[in-house]
């Protein structure tokens, strides 16, 4: 089989790194994998091509600023993906995180149901069935989304509320478009999408993230940074440390709870130079290393997640993977996947019911992983399954 994933990024970010473990998993089972990515450095490697134009990509992010036009810009980068499509000619299409002015996302769904391409769309956040939320940040879009309430966050301070235009071009997009799977990477996203009008009524499945279990796993590999030896620490992990989502905000009061029970927080994907008034917060910066990563997971106590929202959470599923418990706020994927025994999720703020069930599970460490909920082996196959049984 023949197959072909487009995402914005290859072997970087968590769609990045996604997509790299999808392709090298069909690779071992002898199929023929191609994938197209926008951002980043040029791929070394056969069958992987950066297809979008970068200056256009930058070009219509500004644009987008005022117009509010988030994907329907880039003609260049999208001419140019739909000849590649049609000179690798694949069995199927498998999009994933095609945002970030890549392509023009309604055109490319308008081309590919116009040609009868057998389609898969892995749904990693709420983008495709909203007027433009990552996230969704009210209920407009499970009727029809229009004046936005939140056009400031959404499209910018200078920008058009285009939310009505993005909702109806989603819905013209999809419309009549029969040889197309959804997959949802929780079952909370795929609830979510199950209460749009947007998408088809056909049968969708979640489908987990993979994980790099020869990584990620309960078996130490490296030794700890300096800052962290001798230490009992709690771990939070981000990706986005500006983002308002991810509740940063909070790990001060957090910190002063921690260490009134002897325990320190450890923070990495915080700018390195950023200085926490707590001195009970250890600023471990970004860590590029993925064994490096993983062995400060195995180390840790347990994992704190106190995002508002997530449709997945790759630091909860390497958390799993390592044998190390989870503690957060109810944030939507996380909580519908993450095994109750590993986990405890409480009410967003309750700081007090977070910080007792952090003490609790730092007494009681788990004795097991859940690593084979992630095998990327594994969920390799379940996606071959959707390819083959979409007619």
């Amino acid at each position: 089989m023949r197959i072909l994933q487009i995402n914005v990024v290859y072997g970087q970010g968590s769609t990045g790194h996604i997509v790299e473990a999808l392709h090298r998993e069909f690779l071992k089972r002898g199929q023929e994998s191609y994938v197209l990515f926008g951002r980043g450095p040029k791929a070394c490697e056969n069958n992987i091509i950066r297809a979008s134009y970068l200056w256009e990509a930058k070009l219509w992010r500004f644009i987008g600023l005022f117009t509010g036009n988030l994907y329907g810009g880039v003609p260049l980068s999208t001419a140019h993906i739909k000849h590649l499509i049609k000179k690798i000619h694949p069995d199927v299409v498998h999009l994933h995180s095609i945002n970030g002015n890549m392509v023009n996302v309604y055109s490319l769904l308008r081309w590919l149901k116009k040609r009868s391409i057998k389609t898969v769309i892995t749904h990693h956040s709420e983008f495709m069935f909203t007027g433009g939320c990552g996230f969704a940040m009210c209920d407009k879009w499970k009727s029809q989304c229009e004046h936005c309430p939140h056009k400031r966050e959404v499209f910018g301070k200078y920008s058009r509320d285009r939310s009505l235009s993005n909702w109806s071009r989603f819905q013209k997009a999809f419309g009549q478009f029969q040889k197309l799977e959804n997959v949802y990477v929780s079952p909370w996203l795929q609830a979510e999408g199950g209460l749009s009008p947007l998408l088809p009524k056909s049968p969708s499945l979640t489908i987990l993230n993979p994980i790099d279990t020869t990584i990620f796993n309960d078996q130490s590999i490296t030794a700890l940074p300096a800052a962290l030896l001798g230490k009992s620490y709690i771990f939070f992990p981000v990706s986005n440390f500006l983002a308002g989502n991810k509740g940063t905000n909070l790990l001060e009061p957090v910190a002063q709870a921690l260490e009134k029970n002897n325990l320190s927080l450890a923070v990495a994907g915080a700018p390195l130079n950023y200085v926490f008034p707590s001195k009970n917060i250890i600023n471990l910066g970004f860590i590029s290393s993925p064994l490096e990563m993983a062995n400060i997971y195995k180390h840790a106590k347990c994992t704190l997640l106190i995002s508002k929202v997530e449709s997945f959470s790759m630091p909860v599923a390497e958390s799993l993977c390592c044998g190390v418990p989870v503690v957060g706020f109810n944030a939507g994927g996380p909580e519908s996947f993450a095994p109750k025994e590993a986990s405890l999720f409480v009410p967003q703020g309750d700081l007090h019911g977070l910080i007792d069930g952090v003490v609790r599970f730092s007494k009681e460490p788990l004795k097991a992983n859940y690593s084979k909920m992630f095998d990327p082996d594994l969920i390799a196959g379940q996606y071959l399954d959707v390819y083959q049984n979409l007619s």
